[in-house]
């Protein structure tokens, strides 16, 4: 498993690696989005500390989807991947 932050970090894995793309998220998926994670580089402390608050959230809610895509864990009901 893959994970990325945005959609164009997805398609240079899938350029290079075509094989990998059905083992290639965005982070936010694992909570039933879509949408980029802004990379704060070059920027100041607080788009960093920012940046790292909203991955700590996307894993914490999507935990049971990320062992699912692992094999680990049954896939999550309609409720719990909406927490």
């Amino acid at each position: 498993m893959l994970l990325v932050m945005e959609e164009s970090q997805r398609r240079l894995i899938f350029n290079h690696w075509p094989h990998a793309l059905s083992k290639t998220f965005l982070f936010s998926e694992m909570v039933g989005d879509g949408e980029d994670v802004a990379d704060p580089y070059g920027q100041d402390q607080a788009a960093y500390d920012q940046t790292a608050r909203l991955l700590e959230s996307i894993v914490q809610r999507g935990m049971s989807q990320i062992l699912h895509h692992l094999g680990l864990e049954s896939p999550p009901s309609p409720q719990q991947g909406q927490a």
